[in-house]
């Protein structure tokens, strides 16, 4: 059995703030645990010229916001409740996103399947040493309601570990610390096989009629409403982020006429959810995908057409010219990822005489029968 000292040692309930992880600069740092009844808390970091005093609540939770460091690093920050430190290092500051959707967000430079491996894998992993580029992997979990807490890791970029990363994230990321010459992290929040309503907050799949069902089968539970979100996405809520990266659809096509709804809202939720009404959400428009159901997939990618056409602050990649007819995982991800962080550096960050977008059709008409 623990000892009592060892039972209300002070810690964070996220591995989201642990060593090695990155914080977004500009914004507070919402820290939070539990630890003894009553207990007084100490955090010191080096960016802070005086500790910061809190104390918990009669079941032990505690919350803390401080301010955030300069961009860059490393920081140490410390936890002391006068019985138990905890000491978090490697600590850097830059821009952090959040990266969401199924499988071809998923998808790691060994691909979907072992044989078929991202383009050009294993030279873009030689270059993959970057320490200022780290992936925090949530693990996959589905959860009937809402839950406070999840379970993950910070990776630091390396040959190695990157081969692990959602490819999209990595090349994202990587052109961001090339334009911005800061830290960049993702918090890597996807998973294959999965619709739309999954990753949507109960609320807003009821306002659009989403049936529930949660008698489904221990290996389709992930398909479940509300199952994504509430495992993956609501313990995120009070982690400060710059934005989202979004790749998903292909779950949904046989429902294109109420996706365009379901993805607006959301993108509404997600954004009441991190408290910001103009919370950057940049996405993929899925490429053609002629060998199964091509109708289908167009009337997809024109749901996701209209949602950039009619939600703010939105951004969307079009993904024609890099596709592959017959695989609807195209291993061609490099372009896709720096096109997602075209549209960040253009409207996120303002940098000027970027070519951020591809053409965007106004309308179209139909001459003869073909």
């Amino acid at each position: 059995m623990l000892s009592k000292a060892a039972q209300f040692a002070p810690f964070l309930s996220s591995p989201l703030f642990s060593s090695g992880m990155i914080l977004q600069q500009g914004q507070p740092v919402k820290l939070w645990g539990d630890v003894q009844a009553n207990a007084s808390l100490t955090i010191k970091t080096n960016w802070l010229q005086a500790p910061i005093m809190t104390k918990a609540d009669e079941d032990g939770h505690w919350s803390a916001a401080i301010e955030p460091p300069p961009a860059g690093g490393p920081y140490q920050l410390s936890l002391d409740d006068t019985i138990n430190t905890i000491e978090l290092t490697d600590i850097l500051c830059g821009e952090v996103w959040l990266a969401s959707g199924q499988s071809n967000m998923e998808m790691p430079f060994d691909g979907e399947i072992w044989d078929n491996p991202i383009l050009n894998a294993e030279e873009h992993l030689r270059a993959a040493d970057c320490p200022e580029i780290r992936m925090f992997m949530i693990d996959k979990e589905a959860r009937n309601d809402p839950a406070d807490e999840i379970s993950g890791t910070w990776l630091q970029s390396t040959p190695e570990t990157a081969r692990e990363f959602s490819a999209v994230g990595y090349f994202f990321a990587q052109k961001l610390y090339v334009s911005l010459d800061v830290p960049i992290g993702i918090i890597n929040a996807s998973m294959s096989a999965t619709a739309i309503e999954s990753w949507s907050p109960r609320e807003s799949n009821k306002r659009l009629g989403i049936a529930y069902n949660y008698g489904v089968p221990d290996d389709l539970e992930p398909a479940f409403p509300s199952g994504l979100y509430n495992g993956m996405i609501y313990p995120l809520r009070n982690f400060s982020i710059k934005g989202v990266i979004w790749y998903q659809g292909e779950s949904n096509i046989d429902w294109a006429n109420v996706y365009q709804h379901q993805f607006a809202e959301m993108m509404t939720s997600w954004r009441s959810l991190f408290k910001s009404q103009n919370l950057p959400f940049y996405f993929v428009q899925l490429a053609p995908f002629e060998a199964e159901a091509p109708q289908e997939i167009a009337e997809l990618r024109d749901a996701q057409l209209q949602t950039y056409r009619n939600v703010s602050d939105c951004g969307i990649v079009v993904t024609t010219d890099v596709g592959d007819p017959i695989d609807v995982h195209p291993t061609n991800k490099a372009p896709v990822g720096k096109r997602l962080a075209l549209w960040a550096l253009a409207k996120t960050y303002e940098e000027t005489g970027l070519v951020y977008s591809g053409p965007i059709p106004i309308k179209a008409r139909q001459d003869g029968t073909q």
